[in-house]
């Protein structure tokens, strides 16, 4: 199987939604902020990771969401069957 030669040049740790190159800049309340922070650290993730998560569910829907995670995992296990670190 042919890797594609994008996910080659991409660290270890990428979005499978592709590279983040834009940014949002919103004012938020101390509380928010806060309870953002706190709710970030519960499930063992950047604060900016979970809020590109929260946006893209809220947007495209959980089902889509979870389907574009899939493909990545399904991919991930493809190539490792083939290299043989995957059985």
């Amino acid at each position: 199987m042919e890797v594609d030669p994008t996910l080659e040049a991409r660290s270890a740790v990428y979005s499978p939604w592709g590279k983040a190159t834009n940014e949002i800049k919103v004012r938020l309340p101390d509380e928010v902020k806060f309870a953002a922070e706190r709710k970030a650290s519960e499930l063992g993730i950047p604060l900016g990771e979970y809020l590109q998560e929260l946006v893209i569910v809220n947007i495209f829907g959980v089902e889509h969401a979870v389907s574009v995670h899939a493909k990545r995992l399904q991919l991930v296990a493809t190539i490792g069957a083939e290299i043989g670190t995957i059985k």
